[in-house]
């Protein structure tokens, strides 16, 4: 597929994965911000169970379009499956 670059911005899947950057940026300064603070520089191990499962449903949202795909819908099940085990650690 061509896309011009008005389609390009405008793709569904595009700004998915431009949620996902974002919040994966915001989560990363988040960390280093808490682990400068604290001078605990294991921040990224609260969120490591929990953030993978937000990058894979944010790649379900059919973001307008509400066509999801069957696979990607089971990778965030899976995903979310393997977050609640790492997060069980935690207790």
């Amino acid at each position: 597929d061509d896309y011009s670059s008005a389609e390009y911005a405008n793709n569904s899947s595009t700004k998915r994965y431009e949620t996902a950057f974002l919040l994966c940026m915001a989560a990363s300064a988040l960390c280093f911000v808490t682990s400068t603070l604290s001078s605990n520089y294991s921040q990224v191990d609260k969120i490591w169970s929990i953030i993978p499962a937000i990058y894979a449903w944010i790649a379900v949202y059919p973001g307008g379009d509400n066509d999801v795909d069957p696979r990607t819908l089971m990778m965030a099940v899976l995903a979310t499956i393997w977050g609640g085990r790492l997060t069980w650690n935690f207790h």
